[in-house]
This record gives structure tokens, sequence and C-alpha cells, in this order.
């Protein structure tokens, strides 16, 4: 695809794109704003998050987390940009997490939290209520809380209300002061193999068990990961339905592009300059690089 060379033709000028560069870009273009996205790879499966690579040998093992998707089709992107017509599609599987262990069981965790504290009270009895406990807690504050403050428009103040009004967003105070370790200890937990498992959950997209403060992301983690989705013929689908979207709108993305600086004046990015010394203004730039 080729793209407008007119200096100021472009509103915005979106680098990366990965999952974040191409939902950005997809917005924009639907709102009216002329976005240019530029992307080195032109294969939408290697761009970003949305890899769908495998290694070759006796097995086969993504590259990335197929279950990396916590919201699927709850998420507001998949309404707003019609990504249904785009044939994006979600499968949440009733078996979230399964950890085995050498004595040749495995602790098998499932979107049911019923059927996930049979699992543990097989490991621990006295562990089953334990998890219910907080998994419900998490719930509450994950459904009322955290994950509509993930999509409010801003200015508003009604995540903030809760959080300083009400029991449950005092609670959240709490937790959200404490570290992943801190927090999944104070359930009480007494069997080692359960333990592991929630602390595993609660610091699984990076965050250190011992740091603090950070605590709100414990809470949302771990219960999205235990309601988590694939997307439908694999991440390439998600990559392919925000892509054509974009295109839908009038956004322009052309391929083989290499970015050589962002262009500056006065402390503000104004365009970009391509390797072949091309530049591209635009009134804003938005980098996911």
């Amino acid at each position: 695809m080729s793209y407008d060379k007119t200096p100021g033709h472009y509103d915005v000028i979106v680098l990366g794109g990965g999952d974040n560069g191409l939902l950005c870009a997809a917005y924009l273009a639907k709102t009216g704003v002329k976005t240019l996205l530029l992307e080195q790879k032109k294969d939408w499966d290697i761009a970003g998050n949305l890899s769908t690579g495998e290694f070759q040998g006796p097995y086969r093992f993504n590259l990335l987390p197929p279950y990396m998707v916590t919201l699927g089709d709850r998420a507001p992107c998949y309404t707003d940009l019609a990504l249904a017509q785009h044939s994006l599609a979600y499968i949440t599987p009733p078996v979230q997490f399964a950890f085995h262990h050498a004595d040749g069981r495995a602790l098998v965790l499932h979107r049911d939290a019923e059927k996930s504290a049979a699992a543990i009270a097989r490991f621990c009895p006295a562990d089953a209520p334990r998890f219910q406990k907080m998994f419900e807690e998490f719930r509450q504050l994950s459904e009322e809380i955290l994950i509509p403050s993930l999509y409010a428009a801003d200015g508003c103040t009604v995540i903030a209300t809760q959080l300083a009004t009400t029991p449950l967003g005092k609670r959240l105070a709490v937790l959200s002061a404490k570290s992943p370790i801190e927090i999944v200890d104070s359930y009480g937990f007494e069997c080692a193999q359960v333990r592991e498992a929630m602390l595993y959950l609660a610091t699984f997209w990076g965050l250190e068990p011992r740091q603090a403060g950070m605590g709100q992301l414990v809470v949302q983690w771990l219960y999205c990961l235990l309601n988590s989705s694939l997307v439908k013929s694999g991440n390439l689908a998600a990559a392919k339905a925000l892509y054509q979207s974009f295109l839908e709108h009038g956004g322009d993305c052309p391929v083989d592009v290499r970015v050589e600086r962002i262009l500056v004046e006065n402390n503000t990015a104004v365009g970009v300059c391509l390797s072949n010394g091309t530049e591209i203004r635009a009134r804003a730039v938005v980098s996911t690089l």
C-alpha cells in the first residue's frame, strides 16, 4: 500500500503494528483522524504480542502465550471496531491452568471456581475455602472497580469515589499497598503447591514477588487469568481483524517501511524520517516501540 507524501497530510503517525499500535490506529481512523501506521515487518503475524510463530522440532511451542487475552469479546474494542465482522472470535476454555508435580499429581484450575476449589481440596482440604474466599473477593474488586476503570473516560470520578467511600474500595486500597507474596500469604494457604500456583498467577506478567505497591495488578491478573480466552484460529486473527478495521476507516499502512528517527522541533514530535530519507509530518506521533 502506498501513502500520501504531501506535507501535513496526516494528523497522527503511529509507530509499531503490534496489538497496541493496531488498536490505537484503528480507533484513531474510526474517529476520522487521518492516520498513518508504520510497521517495519510486513507479516502481521509477527508484530508485537500478536506473534504466532512456533519452534520446529519434536514438539510445537507458541512463542507467546495465547492465553494472554484476558477480556476477549468483553473488551470495548470488540464492539467499537466491529471486530466480529472481521472474523475475530474467542474460545474460553473451561480448564485454565494445570500445574504438574513430580509425584504425578496435577493442580488443575478451572474457569469454574467451584471446580478449582475441588481440585485444590485434593491437595489440601483446608485451602479450598481459602481459595474461594480469595477468588470471590478478587472477582468483586475486578468486576466492580478494576475492569471498569480500564475503560473509564478521562475526568470520570466514579472509580475514585468508590475507592474512597465504599468498603470494597477501601479493601482494594489496602491490597494495593501490598506485594504479591503478602497478598497471597494473607489468605493463609497451607499447601506449598497451592501457594506457589497462586503466586505464579499473581506475578504472571513480570511483577517481583516482593514488590510492594502494585497489589491492584495482583487482584486483576489472578482473577482475569482464570477467565482468559484463546483467539480462535490463533492470534493472527486478532491482528488481521484490527488491521482490516483500520483500513476500512481510511487508515494508511505501507509495507516494509523503516523509521530512521522521529523529527522533533521545539521539544515536540512533528513527524518521522524514513530510512530512504523521506520525511513525513503530522500533528502527533505515537510510538509503541
